[in-house]
């Protein structure tokens, strides 16, 4: 039986995700542009994946929306990645079902991947809707980050 503790400790984030240098080990990068975008890691401490999922970018910000993989669909992921595939659309369609598969979280992550550090974790205030979409159907202007850490997190 479930309790509404291990609920809601199921859809938070790693207590380790802190900031201060990457607390996490990259475990696959699914979508690169001048770094990672969207990208498999698990926490340094305690193994847990989170898959981060660029929303903004500005200078050497970027800012990630955060989600929750099955540990199955990871070892699967990886697993049918490295076996390859003769149809080139496969890898990305796997990728994009894997991240539509994990469930979503309530933290927003700002990264200095040049400093390889967590510069913040932000709230998702409910009453804000933050784009679903890929990074690559986003502006990536700052915008977001501006927005989001002129309050406090």
């Amino acid at each position: 039986m479930t309790t509404r503790s291990d609920e809601d400790a199921a859809r938070t984030l790693c207590s380790h995700m802190v900031p201060g240098p990457y607390p996490f080990e990259s475990v696959l990068v699914l979508d690169d542009h001048l770094g990672p975008t969207d990208w498999l890691v698990r926490c340094s401490r305690c193994g847990a994946p989170c898959l981060l999922e660029m929303l903004d970018m500005a200078g050497s910000l970027r800012l990630y929306r955060t989600r929750l993989p099955e540990a199955g669909a990871v070892q699967g992921l990886i697993r049918d990645l490295e076996r390859g595939s003769c149809d080139i659309r496969r890898a990305g369609e796997q990728a994009r079902h894997f991240s539509l598969s994990s469930r979503a979280l309530d933290r927003l992550i700002l990264l200095d991947p040049g400093k390889q550090t967590l510069v913040r974790l932000l709230s998702m205030d409910p009453e804000l809707r933050i784009p679903g979409a890929s990074w690559r159907e986003l502006d990536c202007d700052g915008q977001w980050i501006r927005m989001l850490t002129a309050t406090p997190g």
